[in-house]
């Protein structure tokens, strides 16, 4: 049962075991497999190199996305919308629903902080007050934050599991699982020469079950 008693080493146990059983398994490689999944993290990659030299509201601007209140989640609106029409009908809408959910949480998280106001109703100039650049300076933590937040979304959104208060530990589990897929993704992949580092959604998704078991 996932609940908030702080005992993370046993919730990410339990999440690990959700994530292998074969039903979701199934779901979590094609979602992870998906180009409109790497397609928002490229999105996400690109930007990070923006925001070390530009303010939120000059990039903004150059997306024609209005600088009002909720700024974060119409630019995420924006992205996902260019996203869906490169890939038309073929994107599966709980697809959409998840890795869609997960690029609004990570941005929010990168720009604002733990401020939800800003993340959540912050016009251009709270983002920028609120911004702290390093957040998005790292290719391989936003990669790892990503993949993260599309396992607790992924989670958070089956009818049959209602995280309530648990939320938030149900997000550290995640990120501690993406932490040891990146791992073994680099260890397995990227050293061997098999795989770039930007296959990694593509990769994981195509060797779920090998990346997410450890075997």
């Amino acid at each position: 049962m996932l609940t908030a008693d702080g005992d993370q080493a046993r919730l990410t146990r339990e999440i690990n075991a959700l994530l292998r059983e074969r039903g979701r398994a199934s779901f979590m490689a094609g979602l992870l497999a998906d180009p409109f999944a790497t397609t928002l993290l490229d999105r996400l990659l690109q930007l990070s190199g923006r925001v070390q030299t530009e303010s939120w509201s000059d990039i903004l601007d150059s997306a024609d996305v209005a600088k009002g209140p909720g700024s974060i989640t119409a630019y995420c609106d924006m992205v996902i919308e260019e996203a869906l029409q490169e890939h038309g009908d073929a994107v599966d809408e709980r697809h959409i629903d998840r890795a869609g959910l997960a690029l609004r949480s990570f941005l929010a998280t990168s720009l604002a902080g733990d401020d939800l106001v800003v993340a959540e109703q912050g016009d251009a100039a709270a983002v920028d007050a609120a911004m702290d650049r390093t957040r998005l300076a790292n290719e391989g933590a936003i990669r790892r934050g990503f993949l993260g937040q599309v396992i607790a979304k992924s989670i958070a959104g089956e009818s049959c599991i209602d995280l309530g208060a648990s939320a938030p530990s149900v997000e550290r589990a995640a990120d501690t699982i993406a932490a040891a897929i990146q791992q073994r993704f680099d260890e397995k992949f990227v050293r061997k020469g098999k795989a770039d580092v930007s296959d990694f959604l593509r990769t994981v998704g195509a060797n779920y079950a090998k990346l997410v078991t450890g075997q």
